[in-house]
């Protein structure tokens, strides 16, 4: 079976990004794996035994998939790429904007759009960028 799907990076928050992620898109945590529970455990520094090896967020049928990264450079913000979700109300477009917006940069405030009655963009907290849509 084929898919394709994004991979967010994050510098040992991705379980916090995501439990946020879950909670405020309405998703679920598929898998959830640390690199103290890996095959490689022994091979990580000790700081890393409760970091994301690998995590999934499931919504729609479709995945979004982080981890921590465990390589000496560092995480840079996102560019030329946004993670785009399209929630099926605008009222929880406009809530999920906001609770991404926490701590964040708003891009461009969630408004009425020609193409949508709620979009708007956003950089989060955890530096992920958004595209934030509500289909109603």
């Amino acid at each position: 079976m084929s898919s394709i799907a994004a991979y967010l990076f994050f510098a040992g928050q991705c379980e916090e990004a995501f439990t946020l992620y879950a909670e405020v898109l309405g998703a679920e945590i598929g898998e959830r794996h640390t690199y103290g529970g890996s095959p490689m455990a022994d091979q990580m520094p000790a700081e890393f035994a409760d970091k994301i090896m690998h995590m999934e967020l499931r919504l729609a049928g479709q995945s979004l998939m982080g981890s921590d990264t465990a390589t000496p450079q560092p995480v840079r913000p996102m560019v030329g790429a946004r993670v785009a979700v399209t929630l099926d109300k605008a009222e929880a477009a406009h809530t999920a904007f906001a609770r991404l917006a926490e701590g964040g940069d708003v891009l461009m405030p969630i408004q009425p759009t020609f193409w949508s009655p709620a979009f708007g963009m956003l950089t989060d907290r955890f530096g992920v960028s958004w595209l934030v849509s509500g289909a109603e």
